[in-house]
């Protein structure tokens, strides 16, 4: 019996939430859950964005691809069309300096295991703030596949999210005038979802009366990068006394992390109303994708317009 439709369609949408929370550094990778495809011969995909470029780019454009995963066990090369594209939130539709969506085509490409196709050059770094909704990026990917019977297309919705961790403490540093080179002053601090230790946090003096903080976390492995803003009372305002960020080497098994304050402890103590400092603590941890799954699979004919969303929330 010949096939009528032999154009075959599979849709991802991929949300990324938090995405606003993402730090802006080249070469930084996310990926998409991994996606199967039965009707490709159960072939494996992965969808690549690198949202501040990749390592061969200029670092000015976002840079997007279909991957072709090298672990599934269909040995012979896949034929597809592909089409990359942003979603624009609807409520922007009708602004004119915005456009529906951004998309990149190619047709007849060739997947090896392991190959993959997209756009080093998808879209300028800073306009992706255009195709955010609530701090979430929406990327939709569809391939076809000629000479498949077209009644087997599907798509599936897909979700990471970028997460993070923020904490406030305030840290009484008792007879802080008394602190002297090489001393150190030293604060644990516990993980709000498990008692066990999270931190610690030191304040020191080294032998130039510079003022150090160190901070040394425990699951330094799932961070990514880190900020911190420390303020004291000078007056009757608070003001910063010390402010730094860093980003985490994921090689190293221990991360430590320094920075001197801005005040010396004679002006730290000048207008303070006790021997003691008070010091309000600030710590921003971002952890990358830190939740991924894949939420919904459909099947359907490609006459069927009911289903022709994946509905993804």
């Amino acid at each position: 019996m010949e096939v009528q439709n032999t154009k075959a369609q599979f849709k991802i949408d991929w949300k990324i939430k938090n995405f606003e929370e993402l730090s802006p550094k080249k070469g930084q990778l996310l990926s998409s859950p991994t996606f199967v495809i039965d009707d490709l011969h159960r072939s494996h995909w992965v969808l690549h964005l690198y949202p501040y470029g990749d390592n061969d780019g200029n670092g000015q454009y976002t840079a997007l691809y279909l991957v072709r995963k090298s672990d599934d066990d269909y040995p012979e090369d896949i034929v597809l069309d592909c089409q990359l594209s942003f979603e624009t939130p609807e409520k922007t539709i009708a602004i004119p300096w915005k456009t529906t969506s951004i998309d990149w085509k190619t047709t007849n490409h060739t997947f090896q295991n392991g190959g993959r196709c997209g756009s080093q050059e998808f879209i300028e770094k800073e306009k992706i703030a255009l195709y955010l909704e609530h701090g979430s990026l929406n990327v939709r990917c569809v391939v076809f596949q000629h000479g498949i019977d077209g009644s087997k297309s599907g798509g599936c919705a897909a979700v990471s999210l970028i997460g993070n961790d923020q904490r406030y403490f305030e840290w009484i540093i008792e007879d802080f005038q008394d602190l002297q080179p090489g001393d150190k002053k030293v604060v644990p601090i516990k993980s709000a979802s498990k008692d066990a230790l999270s931190m610690t946090m030191t304040l020191s003096m080294t032998s130039e009366n510079i003022l150090m903080v160190g901070i040394s976390p425990i699951d330094g492995k799932r961070m990514k990068r880190a900020l911190c803003s420390l303020k004291t009372l000078k007056g009757p305002n608070f003001v910063c006394c010390g402010k730094d960020e860093i980003w985490f080497n994921e090689i190293k098994s221990e991360q430590n992390w320094s920075f001197p304050l801005l005040y010396s402890k004679e002006g730290l103590l000048d207008e303070q109303i006790s021997s003691s400092l008070h010091l309000g603590c600030y710590l921003k941890f971002f952890l990358g994708i830190e939740f991924e799954k894949i939420e919904y699979t459909y099947y359907k004919p490609v006459s069927d317009q009911k289903n022709e969303s994946c509905g993804i929330m």
